[in-house]
């Protein structure tokens, strides 16, 4: 039977939307100044890429290597964007707060805001694509594709038992468990196919085939963007341009591209933790192509 789109469970969706509420009455004009925001009128014309995936998938990797493009800019940490509540507290370090202040104040709605941040990095670094990462997008597959009809996305997907060794060694990754690493692995994946079901400019990218081959992967990748691979992307002085590389988690990008990290989970999960993947997600990491055996 075909694996079902994984939805928010009940409790967790009603947790998030009672911290809202109670946020919402605490600060009336907290919440009165941020609606404009939330209520979302605009639909972008703006060629964005947008960088996500369930974590630890390569997301950084992909991101790094795009913004080594001469004609590619974007923020160097994940935004969250579509996932803020308070838009007011914005601050940027590739931005002067006095031009954040008047992108805040002339902004329509969150999907604006968004567009003017991306002109203003844009135009500061004479880019003319930008590119946004933040893993947990992939949740909001359905809004961006709705008002970003011309952006193309970028969906990172591995192995979820890499992925999650990967997060067990990351403080900074709050996925830390067996059960939350699958359930955020699952409802990206699931979102990902209704996107591509849907016919969404979407792209799937293998972290495993990315790191045994590079350029090929990178170029497939550029001619779906339109664009052409330039070469200086591939070099490791180029993409590990970024004060990410020394976040633990991260040390990585200051190297080559290699394989060494692929496969690792066969030498490092126990019998009990492997099976608990097949109990918890073995139907969808089939469907991706992720065997019991690994083979």
């Amino acid at each position: 039977m075909k694996p079902q789109p994984a939805s928010l469970e009940p409790s967790l969706d009603r947790g998030l939307t009672s911290r809202r509420l109670l946020k919402a009455i605490a600060h009336p004009l907290w919440a009165l100044r941020n609606a404009r925001y939330h209520w979302v009128r605009t639909i972008s014309d703006s060629e964005h890429v947008f960088v996500m995936g369930p974590p630890r998938s390569g997301t950084t990797l992909m991101q790094s290597l795009l913004r080594s493009h001469p004609g590619f800019c974007g923020l160097e940490d994940e935004t969250w964007f579509f996932f803020r509540r308070n838009y007011l507290d914005l601050r940027y370090p590739e931005l002067p707060q006095e031009e954040m202040s008047r992108i805040l104040r002339q902004a329509r709605d969150s999907v604006d805001l968004f567009d003017a941040i991306a002109n203003a990095l844009m135009e500061q670094k004479g880019a003319r694509r930008f590119v946004e990462k933040t893993p947990e997008h992939a949740l909001c597959l359905p809004f961006l594709t709705r008002h970003f009809p011309r952006s193309k996305f970028v969906f990172m997907l591995r192995d979820p038992r890499d992925g999650y060794l990967s997060a067990l060694r990351n403080p900074r990754v709050k996925s830390g468990s067996i059960p939350m690493y699958t359930e955020l692995w699952k409802r990206s994946v699931a979102a990902f196919v209704t996107a591509q079901e849907s016919g969404a400019k979407i792209e799937l990218v293998r972290y495993e085939s990315l790191c045994r081959d590079p350029r090929a992967v990178l170029e497939k990748v550029m001619t779906f963007l339109g664009e052409s691979l330039d070469p200086a992307q591939l070099q490791s002085e180029n993409y590990s341009k970024t004060r990410v590389r020394n976040q633990q988690g991260h040390q990585r990008l200051a190297e080559r591209i290699t394989d060494a990290s692929v496969g690792q989970w066969r030498a490092h999960l126990s019998p009990e933790q492997l099976e608990e993947f097949q109990e918890r997600i073995g139907p969808w990491m089939e469907r991706m192509g992720y065997t019991a055996d690994g083979r």
